[in-house]
């Protein structure tokens, strides 16, 4: 057997390991649709390859667009036909219903159970589970809308567990209240679905935030403009700091998607402003790049 050259070696060790970058994907509202089979075509259309798509509004009966044979089928359909990767799903209708009452709390929880088995259903990995409007509970981690959240997490736990899926908390809830959500329940299975233009909103050092918690807390990473109305509401214009939070994401070792997500209003909606939108966090992907020379 030869003895490996010693030159060879020496350049082996030299040779920097490349970390894989970030990818960028987009949310289906952006095109202004809500569990809507097009958004895989559209997402193929703006020349991106992953989207996330919201596991939709429930029936009379209580049962999500989701939740439906015909409907998995189709989406499975578009996406072997486009290429388009379905990133992870949004349970975006948990939002109208609060963790403390028990009518509600039991609608948030088939909410949650109906989307983790879509994920199951289309090998989706992550689950991003909102607490907004009427769902939020603040920062006071004493308070009985934390601890209603958790035993609603908790519940949820087995289920994503079992069917391999991460739920990621989206909130406007800030970092220190995160942490003991995700310290008490203390699962692989739970992170947090961190959104820059919420955080930002919220008055949250979202740079520090991101190189604390990295890839080992972040699931996936919203993009969204920070003011609805600033700029014409496209990302990269305006308050984010893009060379700053490039630098913070790889610092952190991030690895995953970054989703953009529009702000807020029907201005907001629509393909030419997804195309726009995509020109503005391309730009953080350049950024991203030259922090990693």
């Amino acid at each position: 057997m030869k003895t490996p050259n010693l030159l060879w070696i020496l350049a082996l060790i030299a040779t920097p390991i490349t970390l894989a970058s970030p990818k960028l994907g987009i949310m289906e509202s952006t095109f202004g649709n809500r569990a809507m089979v097009e958004s895989i075509e559209l997402t193929h259309k703006a020349g991106l390859s992953g989207v996330q798509i919201l596991t939709g509004v429930p029936d009379d009966k209580g049962v999500i667009p989701l939740a439906r044979p015909e409907t998995i089928e189709a989406f499975r359909a578009a996406r072997k036909k486009y290429g388009v990767e379905i990133i992870s799903f949004c349970a975006g209708e948990m939002n109208k219903h609060n963790s403390w009452e028990p009518k509600e709390r039991a609608i948030a929880l088939s909410i949650g159970i109906q989307s983790i088995q879509a994920c199951k259903e289309l090998d989706v990995p992550i689950l991003l589970v909102p607490f907004f409007g009427k769902a939020e509970f603040g920062n006071d981690i004493e308070g009985p809308k934390h601890k209603a959240v958790i035993s609603l997490l908790q519940e949820l736990l087995p289920h994503a567990e079992s069917a391999g899926v991460t739920l990621g908390i989206e909130t406007l809830t800030k970092q220190p209240a995160i942490n003991h959500i995700l310290a008490t329940l203390n699962s692989p299975y739970l992170k947090s679905y961190y959104d820059t233009g919420n955080q930002l909103r919220a008055g949250e050092d979202i740079y520090q935030v991101i190189q604390d918690w990295g890839g080992d807390t972040i699931c996936q990473i919203h993009l969204k403009p920070f003011k609805a109305q600033e700029n014409g509401n496209i990302f990269g214009r305006g308050e984010t700091d893009l060379p700053r939070l490039a630098s913070a994401i790889h610092s952190s070792g991030y690895q995953g998607w970054l989703v953009f997500e529009p702000g807020w209003g029907k201005k907001t909606l629509g393909f030419p402003y997804a195309v726009a939108n995509i020109k503005g966090a391309r730009k953080l992907l350049e950024e991203i790049s030259k922090a990693a020379r």
